[in-house]
């Protein structure tokens, strides 16, 4: 149990840090990913390469306004992929996450491409002429192999990105041009190109742009915070009713302990030490007196009546709290 309160104590105080309300949102999205993770920070050495966590922990918004832009381009599983440097670090992950922890809801990538050689595919310039405020990696940071692992997959080098809608003129120009996906305004642009029947034959899928939920500042959780609390006070107090309880017994064992220590003295001196009794003086007297017995007769019945004494006084020796 104290491990418990000790537990939710660090998550209590990770609610108030930014790398603790992060590994919340993963959580949300995937427990065992979380696992995962922290087991990967545990095993780092493991490995030939450093491997990275999830880019929901290992990345950030360089601008909080862009978060939605970026966010919407992302799929769960995005948020949540480990990624590796070389094809024996895939395979050492995959067998320890997979194999023996089993978990289910994990996904790794492999990337090994320098993120230098993700070059956009136009100048800065011209798409800001065109109404962009710059391409989607330019407002996510992190490690360089997540990013490049990203761009491989999402193509963020080459997606730009505004907060404003664009023209008509300049959407046509992007319809017709080499990019396939735009996020302007608050919608995203997705464009399906079919060459092979001509240069006409494309369609493009708008999608509104969510509110972000991953790379934004957003308060304490109040309900998980109050949860915690309430389980660590829990714990607490049935921690204290258990010390109680201890407290009782244990002073209800000392006094019984003591009623028999009383008992067990009162029978040495009667049994053991009679000269020391006056009672006992008094009824060994009066049983000599009744009963004569031959010198040798005698000493062998008081040897005998003592060695039961003594056993009767060991067997309740025996039963003492102290010795049960």
């Amino acid at each position: 149990m104290q491990m418990r309160i000790r537990q939710a104590e660090g998550q209590l105080k990770n609610l108030e840090s930014a790398t603790g309300q992060q590994e919340i949102k993963l959580e949300k999205a995937s427990p065992d990913t979380l696992k995962a993770y922290r087991w990967l920070l545990e095993n780092e050495d493991r490995f030939e390469k450093q491997v990275f966590g999830p880019p929901i922990v290992t990345c950030s918004i360089t601008d909080p306004k862009f978060a939605e832009a970026v966010e919407s381009l992302f799929q769960k599983n995005d948020f949540t992929t480990f990624t590796t440097q070389t094809r024996n670090d895939f395979r050492t992950l995959q067998r320890e996450l997979l194999g023996t922890m089993k978990l289910h809801d994990i996904s790794i990538r492999t990337c090994s491409l320098p993120l230098d050689g993700m070059t956009a595919p136009m100048p800065n310039d011209q798409l800001r002429q065109l109404g962009f405020d710059g391409w989607a990696k330019d407002f996510l940071t992190g490690p360089d192999p997540v990013l490049a692992m990203l761009c491989s997959e999402k193509n963020l080098h080459a997606t730009p990105v505004g907060l404003h809608d664009i023209s008509e003129e300049a959407f046509n120009r992007l319809e017709d041009g080499p990019l396939s996906s735009w996020v302007s305004g608050k919608n995203s642009y997705q464009v399906t190109r079919r060459r092979e029947y001509g240069p006409g034959a494309k369609s493009t899928r708008v999608r509104q742009v969510q509110p972000a939920k991953v790379w934004t500042s957003q308060p304490v959780d109040q309900n998980l915070k109050r949860d915690l609390e309430e389980k660590i006070a829990g714990w607490r107090e049935q921690i204290q009713d258990l010390k109680d309880r201890l407290k009782s017994e244990e002073t209800i064992g000392l006094k019984i302990k003591e009623e028999l220590e009383q008992t067990i003295r009162e029978m040495v001196i009667l049994h053991v030490s009679p000269s020391f009794h006056p009672f006992a003086k008094s009824f060994h007297r009066k049983k000599s007196r009744r009963t004569k017995m031959p010198n040798k007769q005698r000493i062998l019945s008081t040897g005998q009546s003592q060695r039961k004494s003594v056993c009767l006084l060991f067997f309740i020796f025996l039963l003492s709290p102290g010795h049960v």
